[in-house]
């Protein structure tokens, strides 16, 4: 669960224009000069290395290709360090919430006690981080979803547009004293 690495990620699409290509690689070379931890540069560079690249040739020569191969050869590593260092994040915070609870249960009968205020302040801390960190992943899979599912006129969008409908709708109006 302490496992945090920080990460920057580059998605680059290289004009056609020469002139635009070399103000895009001095740009990279100052964001390269800026970034300190991990940095992954991704994209169409429309760039080639030999001549034989170039539209209408074999795909396997192509850079872009080499890249995807090796994105798709690290995806299976980059599943496995999650499974190893990020077990299951929902049972995760359901584990913290209950020991919150049982700490929270001990300070109700003995509330001076200072430990179990120090234990239930650490469980509380505990109990919030892996919230966030279960609602960070719930996002990451929505987008999944949506990103796979699009919202060309599936349940998921219909579904979508319901919630927001749902969420934007004004039910009643009161004033400062709540009369409505």
């Amino acid at each position: 669960m302490g496992l945090k690495q920080t990460f920057y990620c580059t998605f680059v699409y290289g004009a056609n224009d020469p002139n635009m290509r070399e103000q895009l690689w001095r740009e990279i070379i100052v964001l390269n000069r800026n970034i300190k931890d991990p940095w992954l540069l991704i994209g169409d560079f429309n760039c080639i290395l030999h001549l034989d690249e170039r539209i209408g040739s074999p795909v396997i020569g192509v850079a872009m290709h080499k890249v995807c191969s090796k994105l798709k050869a690290l995806k299976y590593d980059l599943k496995k360090m999650n499974r190893q260092h990020c077990p299951e994040v929902e049972q995760t915070w359901r584990q913290a919430e209950q020991k919150l609870s049982k700490c929270q249960q001990n300070l109700h009968s003995n509330p001076n006690d200072m430990e179990f205020k120090k234990k239930e302040s650490e469980a509380r801390e505990k109990a919030r981080a892996t919230k966030n960190l279960y609602i960070k992943f719930l996002k990451q899979r929505a987008k999944i979803s949506w990103l796979r599912d699009g919202d060309s006129n599936t349940a998921l969008f219909h579904r979508a547009i319901r919630v927001r409908k749902y969420q934007n709708s004004i039910y009643q109006v009161m004033n400062k004293q709540a009369a409505r």
